[in-house]
């Protein structure tokens, strides 16, 4: 009986062990749509990935380049070829034969439903192909000789639809190339409620990227000579508490010792540490920069940014407040719970400076385009905004030395909203996008659209 039962246990370890083996070379995970340039590949068995490689189906692969395809049942040889080309592999080898020069394997093909699955690495290697993986969403760019614009205008809205799809991203972007548009579109819903989809015209609220916007309003005035940025702020601002402490640049550069948040923004009595001691982001400061902005030119914040930046910027479908905009136009915010939008606002014409713009993708792109052209500010005076004077900050905007020229960047965040701009100088390409769920992540997106811009 011992003996019976110690065979029972030792055939049920050989099965156990025979499924742990078909499991482990089973694929673990599918690979999602692979691309030839701009084009989505079908396969009779879809891409695998298997010890994190990818391995994508040769024949429907031959078949896409236009080559063709021929198995030797005899020789169990599996040839791809066209003019001038010629790639055969014999199955269970651990080489290939490339344009007749016998090649190793860097990762052996697999058979996979009765078809020749290859690593994407042979694919590079065999087909002359570049291979770019988009790791946002799991899909593959195969291409040759770089990308058009058009064909990068097509990934980039299929690739941003797969997040939309996937409800990692509710809102609108927009790509500008060498002061074109390169792209723009909206994705998932505005309102909710009457089912509206997001379109590139749809307005958002901006948040943070409001900051930029109050920092070329002050180089303005430093241009015309009605700001110093050296002044104190209690020159503008008489009743505001340590405005004899703090400067302009300071309020600009987030180091005037001001608190991140404040109920009374004008009356801030303890600052968190010395101005120019330390660095803390400020929304406070850049409300105080509102104020000192109506008292230098004689006009609200809201009328001189609207004259001096929005009109001839040709920003037509910006202001200020987005609770004021049409509900059939505008983009609400949403918080999506329990398998619903949820929706979430708060008062956002008290932001003030450091925050109440709304705006579209196609105004951001069109301010771009005022920055690139000196439509709004001198290019010296440009130059010292986004120069860096703090970290990473200029005077409104963030600032980075990419060894391919500088990159000017701000993030937004406020209820219901997220929202992001990144301007490439030594590339030409600016990338807007606006977001009003706030589970996306648009530096997220941003990064996926950089990707594909660079190819």
């Amino acid at each position: 009986m011992t003996n019976h039962r110690q065979k029972r246990l030792t055939i049920a370890t050989i099965c156990l062990s025979f499924i742990l083996t078909l499991l482990l070379i089973t694929p673990t995970a599918s690979a999602k749509t692979v691309y030839l340039q701009e084009k989505a590949l079908k396969f009779d068995v879809q891409p695998v990935v298997q010890n994190s490689t990818t391995f994508v189906e040769l024949r429907g692969l031959c078949t896409a380049l236009g080559r063709s395809v021929s198995w030797d049942s005899s020789t169990k040889k599996t040839t791809c070829e066209a003019e001038g080309s010629s790639f055969s592999y014999i199955s269970g080898a651990t080489t290939y034969e490339l344009n007749k020069q016998t090649v190793s394997f860097s990762t052996r093909p697999r058979v996979i439903n009765g078809r020749t699955m290859l690593g994407l690495r042979e694919v590079s290697r065999v087909f002359g192909r570049d291979v770019h993986y988009l790791s946002e969403t799991g899909d593959i760019i195969l291409y040759k000789d770089g990308l058009t614009d058009n064909q990068k205008a097509s990934l980039i809205d299929s690739q941003v639809k797969k997040l939309a799809d996937a409800r990692k991203f509710n809102g609108s972007v927009a790509v500008q190339r060498r002061g074109d548009l390169l792209m723009s579109g909206g994705y998932g819903i505005a309102n909710a409620y009457h089912s509206i989809g997001n379109k590139t015209h749809t307005p958002f609220a901006i948040a943070s990227i409001t900051k930029g916007i109050t920092g070329i309003a002050v180089m303005q005035l430093v241009e015309d000579g009605k700001i110093n940025l050296n002044d104190k702020v209690s020159k503008y601002l008489l009743s505001v508490p340590n405005a004899g402490r703090m400067t302009v640049r300071q309020l600009l550069t987030h180091t005037a010792g001001l608190p991140w948040e404040a109920p009374n923004y004008r009356a801030v009595s303890s600052l968190i540490y010395t101005p120019g001691n330390s660095q803390r982001y400020s929304n406070v400061g850049y409300q105080l920069l509102g104020d000192i902005i109506a008292q230098a030119s004689g006009m609200s914040y809201g009328q001189y940014v609207r004259e001096n930046i929005f009109e001839p910027a040709k920003m037509s479908g910006a202001g200020f407040d987005i609770n004021i905009v049409n509900p059939s136009i505008r983009a609400f915010g949403y918080e999506y719970t329990n398998g619903r939008y949820v929706r979430k606002t708060r008062n956002y014409a008290a932001r003030g400076a450091s925050g109440s713009i709304y705006a579209t993708v196609i105004d951001l792109a069109r301010l771009d385009q005022a920055l690139r052209d000196d439509t709004l500010l001198s290019r010296s005076t440009y130059n010292t905004m986004v120069g860096r004077h703090a970290g990473d900050w200029g005077f409104g905007w963030q600032a980075y030395h990419a060894p391919d020229g500088r990159v000017t960047q701000l993030e937004g965040s406020t209820d219901g909203y997220r929202t992001y701009i990144r301007r490439h100088e030594g590339r030409t390409f600016a990338i807007i996008v606006l977001a009003n769920d706030e589970r996306s992540k648009p530096a997220v997106v941003g990064s996926l659209i950089e990707s594909i811009i660079r190819l």
